[in-house]
């Protein structure tokens, strides 16, 4: 069992390192963190290490294959209940934020979970220069 879940896992993300570098080379968009559950609305929690705090679950891989044709989709509904999510602080206010590459530039929003988030959204940058290195 534990043999198929890593071939599945490595599936998953050839399929989304794939993907990545053909919406790196065409400007699309692509998910650089997503993290859902208890946050702080005004930081970021890019450089946070997601493990530390119990009430945030790192929703990066799942966020990226809601992606389709460089946009992102999300409905109205609790996250928790989205394929590759869960509940990690029930009964308490969840946030989603999702770090976004698109166009070359780094852009951030944060949505209330039963919200719908679509992305890409003008003027959610919040970096204008990035440097990508391979």
């Amino acid at each position: 069992m534990l043999r198929k879940k890593r071939r599945v896992r490595t599936h998953c993300n050839l399929h989304i390192c794939i993907e990545n570098t053909y919406q790196l080379y065409t400007g699309g968009l692509i998910i650089v963190h997503a993290s859902y559950g208890k946050l702080s609305v005004e930081q970021s929690t890019m450089n946070n290490d997601d493990e530390k705090n119990p009430y945030v679950v790192d929703v990066t891989m799942p966020v990226q294959f809601f992606v389709e044709n460089s946009q992102l989709h999300l409905p109205p509904t609790t996250k928790s209940g989205l394929a590759g999510f869960y509940d990690p602080c029930p009964g308490e206010e969840k946030f989603l934020e999702v770090i976004y590459l698109f166009k070359n530039k780094l852009h951030r929003v944060v949505v209330a979970d039963t919200q719908p988030l679509r992305a890409p959204l003008q003027g959610s940058a919040f970096f204008i220069f990035i440097c990508i290195w391979f």
